[in-house]
């Protein structure tokens, strides 16, 4: 078993991350996660261990805000922990793929692909709580970039 990274090992440092999303009826709010992001991971002080759940959402609180490197970095070490945790992995092909890694992103999409040949992008894209639909167009043609099938 792969024992989880400190914060330091992850190589999360200190920063600022805001993201913004429109939700209905044109409305639009920004969420800052924390003064920076150890403070949003300042329930790690007691035990400083990251587990994967927790650096799934630092990997997309990064790829929401468009951070990309470091949304790879937090999904590269969320798999290393879970290798079979799906959400990950389909955001870190995402990611990568849209961030130009293609190769990476295609040997992830395989990856994926073995260990859940019944996986439908479409379905599992109507699963992601986005409010605007061209968001989750662009995850998905992201997933099909990288390989994936509908």
């Amino acid at each position: 078993m792969v024992s989880s990274p400190s914060i330091e090992q992850a190589g999360l440092g200190r920063r600022t991350t805001r993201w913004q999303t429109r939700g209905g009826a044109g409305s639009a709010f920004a969420l800052e996660v924390g003064k920076n992001l150890l403070d949003y991971l300042g329930v790690f002080e007691l035990n400083p261990q990251l587990n994967a759940s927790t650096l799934v959402v630092l990997g997309l609180a990064h790829f929401l805000s468009g951070d990309f490197g470091e949304a790879i970095q937090a999904f590269q070490s969320a798999r290393e922990i879970n290798p079979e945790e799906m959400t990950n992995r389909l955001y870190l092909a995402a990611v990568l793929s849209r961030s130009g890694q293609e190769a990476e992103a295609q040997w992830e999409a395989t990856e994926i692909a073995m260990l859940n040949p019944e996986l439908s992008v479409d379905r599992w894209i109507m699963s992601q709580p986005y409010k605007d639909a061209s968001e989750l167009s662009r995850l998905r043609d992201d997933l099909h970039r990288a390989g994936l099938p509908e």
